[in-house]
């Protein structure tokens, strides 16, 4: 996984990047085809820091940014929500037992009523 780490207005420590880069790496158990990732860690207004992701996936990309007053919370949020984001992909990519079981028995998905099991 290729993974960029860029800090504007001011210089990220070796400790953050690390922490960055190993949070970033644990993401693949969310979703398992993440192709690339981005992170920019900006300083720009004094009391104001803010962390954008962008992770790379087969067919599209997760965008995920946060403000926060400290620049590990902001981290934080912002990972938190791209969590969310690929365990939403996931689950899009991942059928339903119940509907597989349906089909394999020749109900097929567009019957009007459906039999319980």
């Amino acid at each position: 996984m290729d993974i960029t780490i860029t800090a504007r207005h001011f210089n990220a420590s070796a400790g953050l990047q690390e922490r960055v880069q190993e949070e970033i790496e644990k993401l693949g158990k969310f979703y398992p085809n993440i192709t690339g990732a981005s992170v920019v860690l900006d300083h720009e207004v004094e009391h104001l820091r803010r962390c954008d992701i962008s992770v790379n996936i087969t067919g599209s990309v997760v965008v995920a940014s946060a403000d926060e007053e400290n620049m590990g919370k902001a981290i934080d949020v912002a990972l938190e929500r791209v969590k969310v984001q690929l365990k939403k992909q996931n689950e899009k990519q991942t059928p339903n037992c119940r509907e597989c079981l349906l089909y394999f028995l020749g109900y097929g998905r567009f019957m009007s009523v459906i039999p319980t099991i």
